[in-house]
């Protein structure tokens, strides 16, 4: 069998252009090392005309701009060791002495193998004077205004990327009585929503900042021109191709934050997460409630059971109301001035 036959993955596509569509049993490390050299001299972010582009023909050109780090290149690699060994369970290798040829790791330092950081205050200032914000640049791959209110959903509210993408125009809301706006993040398989436990389950209050800059009106505008039950975000409107789409937007923004802010495998999208604990926590803000409003998982029993009443839809909440939530976050800042973004 040949390698195309496993074609899932742009990385895939590399290798193929790279040295042919060769049959799987004759890959060797060294057809991996080239591979894996080559991309390692071609910057993060490309152009639509660059991607077209041969590696080879990309490293002639001497592009310059941030180089993958040693973790991405290992996750490329740990990809293609991935379509190897499903190659091998499928009995392609049977009758052979075979090793992945993909196994191919560099040594990371210890700052590279750290999980997810939160972002400091300067990268913070670096981000929102970048064009998508500064200057209303909204990139193709970006997917329009998503590029610009996806992230600052993100960062004013500790959401994970999955969470923000998923989101429908219905799922902001305003609670009765108090009239509070809020993302309700739940599960729901016809839509194809997901969450990771049951404390992802969750109403989180809207953060008076993102009301300030527009976000609601954003909201009115889709919601007229798409109907409540359509994605929130340009671009995400089949949600047959939901997940494919969320990967390739999170490529397309750590490339931005690659070129424009700070070129870190511990700096992407989930460092919104720990940006708003840290910063939420340093203004005073209650962490236990800003546990809530992340979606922390509720491991004990008190926090899993007590308190905890049914709100409209029948569902649990997290056993504080949405005001007192509301609270705490409207006291979360960044020190940062939202004034300027377009």
């Amino acid at each position: 069998s040949s390698f195309s036959l496993y074609f899932r993955f742009d990385a895939v596509r590399r290798f193929v252009e790279l040295h042919g569509d060769m049959p799987i049993r004759s890959i060797q490390k060294h057809h991996a090392r080239e591979l894996r050299d080559l991309l390692a001299k071609v910057p993060v972010t490309l152009t639509a005309e660059q991607r077209a582009l041969s590696l080879k023909a990309l490293v002639s050109r001497n592009l310059t701009g941030p180089l993958p780090t040693a973790q991405t290149l290992n996750k490329t690699m740990n990809l293609l060791s991935a379509v190897l060994s499903n190659a091998d369970r499928d009995g392609h290798f049977d009758g052979m002495h075979w090793s992945n040829p993909f196994r191919l790791q560099l040594r990371l330092d210890d700052q590279a193998q750290e999980s997810y950081e939160p972002f400091t205050l300067a990268e913070l200032k670096k981000l929102i004077g970048s064009p998508v914000f500064a200057e209303g640049a909204r990139p193709k791959r970006g997917r329009g205004e998503t590029a610009k209110w996806a992230p600052l959903v993100g960062l004013f509210h500790g959401m994970r990327r999955g969470e923000v993408l998923q989101l429908l125009v219905s799922d902001v809301r305003q609670e009765g009585g108090s009239g509070l706006w809020f993302l309700d993040v739940k599960p729901d398989e016809q839509t194809r929503k997901r969450v990771k436990n049951s404390g992802s389950k969750r109403r989180v209050p809207l953060h008076p900042e993102i009301e300030r800059l527009g976000f609601l009106r954003f909201v009115a505008e889709r919601r007229q021109a798409f109907g409540g039950e359509s994605s929130l975000w340009p671009g995400f409107e089949d949600r047959a191709k939901l997940a494919s789409r969320s990967n390739n937007w999170a490529e397309w923004f750590h490339g931005y934050l690659a070129e424009h802010v700070v070129n870190a495998d511990t700096k992407k999208f989930h460092s919104f997460r720990g940006t708003f604990k840290r910063f939420g926590e340093d203004a005073g803000a209650e962490p236990a409630i800003i546990k809530r409003i992340i979606g922390h998982a509720l491991v004990g029993v008190s926090d899993k059971n007590y308190g905890r009443r049914k709100d409209e839809s029948g569902r649990r909440d997290q056993g504080v109301s949405l005001a007192r939530m509301a609270a705490e976050i409207e006291r979360v800042s960044f020190g940062v001035d939202f004034s300027a973004v377009v």
